[in-house]
């Protein structure tokens, strides 16, 4: 076994470079002190206006949003996690929500990892560092792994670490599923290929994508491997056996990635079946058929508060391989077999899905699991493939001869013009770029720029052939170009205004417990700064959540039994809702926005004993009235309190944690014990050590049926497909693990038959 010392050394350069881009990226944001985030709506909200800049303009609709209203708040609660079963119940919003079982809040997946090390700001800087070094890392990888030369392979890696949903989208799930992709291309090419020691690592890949928190993007992108893997099994034909065998081993890489991915899939189907909004992505690019301008001409001269829905960002991959697309068309018929069948191989799927997403949304609800895939997630893949395109392309191109370059020049007249009239055609086209983009024909002209350059390259490389220097050139221009267009879109917030703790969060800590009162709370979000409210800002809800948040716009003193004396009110709702109120109401602070912080000195705490109710089979929101005893579905309605007798004293003990709360009872007398924390499937209760039955109390709140005399209740999450997910996921990771300890032995011994390393 010979090792290319001078090959391994241009590796390493290549990784480094690889390295440098995402610091550079960095370095601006940590030189002006800012984070890869947009969050400064929220400085459009009541609690943090104060900090607002003098003449920052307020954002017309900070409620859509969801970098800030969901995912920021998501990954501060990560930050806050002490034990690893503090993860499966978030008590912040709605009174209490399962968190891992959302999925899109990404608990398991890799690029979370920095949130359980260090506080939001930080991590969310080594996150985004982590996501574009793995993209461009894995794309030159597989670059080099189906035979490409480092300079070769750095086109597709340039490509991929800036394409626009990694650097614009950095914060959404779609970027922690991403980076993985071309590993999952260069396992299922391998498995294709008869290599079948390959199919535990395509499962450990495709099982970090799962967990990456965007199951739509996943399944987009697992319909392009499909694909491109039966195509490539029938290209590589090896007979009914070889081709069974390769289809054996992918589905045996499919089924073992979802089993790995059980702990998060499997409580996700439960919750799903419970929520009545479950923060499905909004579709962020809905073209109009034949809009392709945005595949041509990217936006530059354009406001980024103006950016069209995503368009550009999740179909742009650069004016360099768009035009390397008609070189290889051009030279096709000159180019190795292997090289058109791979390169075609993975064109095919991902420009019939780029079509699909043209037509995809009046379709998309017919299509059984289709109805949250939107267009973007179906183009997420272009700049992978349009790169390994372009790379191929370059490396016949210099292979080609003097006949062939002569053919391949005539023909590229033919499909370069054609080519251009499409890209004119696709700018002036009615609802095309030329309506969207101010400035159209400067683009136009810096792209035709970007086009003169590549030919010129092209040209300079048929006169003096230089491996290195059409390589790293042209991945040098593919980088400027997506470093022109993307960069001026990519989210960023100054530290400072990145949920501040002002003067009115500040209040809402020191008074301590949950909050609620004023509607507007709903748009708030305070789990940003950690604060806990009976509503929430994230768009997740369960059907319980959401019932009880509609019926108490319609009877707002049922939020007198929220577990909360503290009433944050506006003037409005003073005046209005709540003026019924104000005899009991005691203030407790003014803040500078005008709103006011109240007592309700007749409120119920957390946790209290009702010793009236009303029993119903199945909870009915209607039913549910502030004046009324409380309403229990399925329970046994207690005696009344004799008029002599003690309440008795509830208290909630301290040492409380996300998944377990121990309320003390003191000369309580038969009744139902009130929890004001929201109800769910895998909240159990035992009472002085035996085991006691959950009740749902009022829609949303717990119970538990408390007889005479008992000292002490413990309620405790314990979601039991947590638990049949984890044992699954353990199985089928030491599966994984013995898979790859078999295949050790042949490995070596093809390493060591290998006369060239190679990576």
């Amino acid at each position: 076994m010979r090792i290319r010392r001078k090959t391994v050394l241009e590796d390493l350069f290549c990784f480094a470079v690889l390295s440098a881009v995402p610091v550079l990226l960095l370095a601006q944001g940590v030189l002006r002190d800012t984070i890869p985030v947009d969050a400064t709506s929220a400085l459009s909200f009541t609690p943090w206006e104060e900090a607002r800049p003098a003449g920052m303009a307020v954002d017309p609709d900070p409620t859509a949003n969801v970098e800030a209203q969901r995912y920021f708040p998501w990954y501060v609660f990560l930050t806050r996690v002490e034990h690893v079963s503090d993860l499966l119940w978030n008590p912040l919003e709605y009174a209490g929500q399962p968190f891992l079982a959302i999925w899109r809040t990404r608990c398991l997946s890799p690029f979370s990892l920095p949130f359980y090390f260090a506080e939001a700001p930080t991590a969310l800087r080594i996150s985004f560092f982590l996501k574009l070094l793995v993209a461009g890392c894995c794309a030159f990888y597989a670059a080099r792994r189906i035979g490409m030369r480092p300079a070769i392979a750095m086109i597709p890696a340039a490509a991929f670490q800036l394409c626009g949903p990694l650097l614009v989208w950095s914060i959404l799930p779609i970027s922690d599923v991403l980076p993985w992709l071309p590993l999952l291309f260069v396992f299922a090419e391998r498995i294709a290929l008869g290599q079948y020691r390959a199919w535990p690592g395509g499962a450990l890949v495709f099982a970090m994508m799962l967990l990456g928190g965007a199951p739509e993007a996943c399944a987009a992108l697992l319909v392009l491997i499909i694909v491109y893997f039966a195509l490539r099994v029938f290209e590589e034909w090896r007979g009914f056996a070889g081709a069974g065998a390769s289809f054996g081993f992918f589905g045996a890489t499919l089924a073992l990635a979802f089993g790995i991915a059980s702990v998060q899939i499997l409580p996700f189907t439960q919750f799903f079946h419970f929520a009545a909004e479950w923060a499905a992505p909004v579709a962020r690019y809905t073209p109009v058929r034949f809009d392709f301008a945005a595949w041509v001409l990217p936006f530059l001269n354009s406001n980024p508060k103006e950016m069209s829905s995503g368009a550009t960002i999740a179909s742009h991959s650069g004016l360099v391989l768009a035009l390397l697309l008609p070189v290889w068309l051009s030279l096709r018929p000159f180019s190795e077999v292997r090289t058109r069948q791979r390169c075609e191989a993975l064109l095919v799927p991902a420009i019939g899905l780029n079509i699909l997403a043209h037509f995809w949304m009046p379709w998309r609800d017919a299509v059984p699991f289709g109805g949250s895939v939107n267009p973007e997630h179906l183009l997420v893949a272009n700049s992978f493939v349009l790169g390994i395109a372009g790379a191929l392309t370059a490396d016949e191109w210099l292979r080609l001869g003097a006949d062939e370059i002569k053919g391949t020049v005539k023909r590229f007249l033919f499909f370069g013009t054609l080519s251009l009239a499409g890209a004119i055609t696709a700018v002036v086209w009615p609802g095309g770029q030329a309506g969207l983009v101010p400035g159209p024909w400067w683009s136009a002209l810096l792209a035709l720029g970007f086009v003169f350059v590549a030919i010129a390259l092209l040209a300079i490389n048929f006169v003096q052939p230089s491996l290195r220097a059409l390589g790293y050139f042209l991945s040098a221009l593919v980088a400027i170009d997506l470093a022109i267009t993307f960069i001026p879109h990519m989210s960023s917030t100054p530290r400072a205004l990145l949920f501040p703790e002002t003067q009115f969060i500040a209040q809402l800590h020191k008074t301590g417990g949950r909050v609620t009162g004023s509607a507007a709370l709903a748009d708030w979000p305070l789990a940003g700064n950690s604060v806990p409210q009976l509503y929430g800002s994230s768009g997740v809800l369960i059907r319980h959540q959401h019932d009880y948040k509609l019926r108490t716009e319609e009877d707002p003193l049922l939020l007198r039994r929220s577990g909360s004396q503290l009433l944050l009110l506006k003037q409005e709702d003073i005046q209005g809702k709540f003026a019924s109120l104000r005899e009991v109401l005691r203030i407790e602070q003014v803040l500078p926005t005008g709103a006011i912080l109240f007592f309700d000195t007749e409120a119920k705490g957390r946790a209290w004993m009702a010793y009236e109710a009303r029993n119903v089979e199945r909870y009915s929101p209607g039913e549910v009235k502030s004046g009324g005893p409380i309403l229990v579905e399925q329970g046994v309605p207690p005696p009344p309190l004799p008029a002599d007798k003690s309440p008795g004293t509830v208290t909630i003990a301290p040492g409380e944690t996300n998944t377990r709360v121990t309320v003390s009872l003191d000369g309580v007398s038969k009744g139902i014990l009130v929890l004001a924390d929201a109800f769910f499937p895998g909240w159990v209760a035992t009472i002085d050590g035996n085991p006691a039955r959950v009740l749902a109390v009022d829609v949303l709140y717990r119970g538990v049926e408390i007889p005479e005399g008992a000292k002490e209740v413990v309620f405790e999450y314990k979601p039991s497909l947590v638990r049949a997910g984890l044992i699954i996921s353990v199985i089928c990771a030491a599966a994984l693990i013995i898979s790859v300890i078999a295949f050790i032995p042949s490995s070596i011994r093809h390493f060591k038959e290998d006369p060239i390393w190679s990576i």
